[in-house]
């Protein structure tokens, strides 16, 4: 399944009233069988226009909402219902349902390379050892011939 970023804006309520908001987005997202990973909050914040939302009288205008945002897994069908959730619950302004980039492929193959690049460096390390090796091991046998004669 993959993964989303689900941001919801609400007017200002109670605790209880966000509690209840926020598990209302979660049971939609849980009965398609998504997986939330993270719930957080960012703040309550003025608006940069006012947003008519329903109430009991009417359309009202708002300045201030609160942020939300849920990190889920979830199928296509069940971000298409969040999207449309607003539009029945009168304390919710609006909400985005958005792919997260971090699960698209990336086929830079970074890992790899720097593998290659380590595997190289450690071969020229061993290789290097040898030499050195062969090369103790051929100056001792210079000076046996040498002392050998002299």
């Amino acid at each position: 399944m993959p993964r989303y970023d689900v941001i919801i804006a609400t007017r200002v309520l109670q605790k209880e009233a966000y509690k209840a908001l926020v598990r209302k987005y979660c049971d939609v997202i849980w009965k398609d069988a998504g997986v939330i990973r993270d719930i957080s909050t960012l703040g309550t914040r003025d608006l940069p226009h006012a947003l008519p939302i329903k109430t009991e009288r009417g359309t009202e205008k708002i300045w201030r909402g609160t942020f939300f945002c849920l990190d889920a897994m979830m199928t296509e069908s069940t971000a298409e219902k969040l999207e449309a959730l607003p539009e029945l619950d009168n304390d919710s302004i609006y909400s985005k349902v958005l792919p997260m980039m971090q699960t698209a492929p990336m086929w830079c193959n970074y890992r790899e390379r720097k593998n290659r690049e380590f595997a190289a460096f450690q071969q020229n390390q061993q290789n290097f050892d040898q030499f050195l090796e062969t090369v103790e091991d051929n100056g001792e046998e210079e000076l046996r011939e040498g002392r050998e004669e002299q």
